[in-house]
C-alpha cells in the first residue's frame, strides 16, 4: 500500500551498459546532427570518452527492465491504474557510448488529493558512470486513481 513510510525506499540498482550503436540510432531519432553524437573520433576531439549520449538518453536506461511496472507494483500501486504525470530531469557528467551506468531510484515523496482518491509518487533516480561521477538525476511523478 502507499503510504509515507516508503519515502526514502531505495530499489535495487539497476546498472546498464551505453551501447554506441544505440546512441548513434538515438541521435538519429532525436534528430541530432552534430558529429559528437555518431563519430568518435569528433568526440573525443570535443573532450569526450567516445560518442556523446544526447541529454534525454539517460532517461531510456531505466527502460532497460524486464517489468517497467515492478516498482510500482512493489510499492502496491495498480499499473493498470496509474499515470506518469510529471517529468524533469537535471545534467552533470555527460554520458558516452562504452559508459556503464548504475541507476539507483529512491521514493521522495507520497501524497494524497481529493480525499485519498488520487495518490502520488514522486520517485528519483540518480544515473552514475563507472567513473562513479553523477550523470544525470531524474524525477518522476505517477498518480493512482483509487
Amino acid at each position: 500500500m502507499l503510504d509515507k513510510t516508503l519515502i526514502g525506499k531505495s530499489f535495487p540498482a539497476l546498472v546498464v551498459d551505453v551501447d554506441k550503436w544505440q546512441l548513434k540510432f538515438f541521435a538519429k531519432a532525436v534528430g541530432e546532427e552534430n558529429p559528437i553524437y555518431f563519430d568518435e573520433e569528433a568526440a573525443i576531439a570535443e573532450g569526450y570518452r567516445s560518442i556523446l549520449a544526447p541529454p534525454t538518453y539517460g532517461v531510456t536506461l531505466g527502460c532497460a527492465v524486464p517489468d517497467p511496472f515492478a516498482r510500482a507494483k512493489a510499492v502496491g500501486l495498480d499499473a493498470s491504474k496509474i499515470l506518469h504525470t510529471a517529468q524533469s530531469f537535471e545534467y552533470f557528467e555527460p554520458i558516452c557510448g562504452g559508459d556503464k551506468i548504475t541507476l539507483v531510484a529512491t521514493i521522495t515523496k507520497v501524497f494524497e488529493k481529493r480525499k485519498g482518491a488520487f495518490k502520488f509518487m514522486v520517485e528519483e533516480t540518480v544515473a552514475t558512470n563507472q567513473l562513479d561521477q553523477l550523470t544525470t538525476r531524474f524525477r518522476q511523478t505517477v498518480v493512482e486513481r483509487t
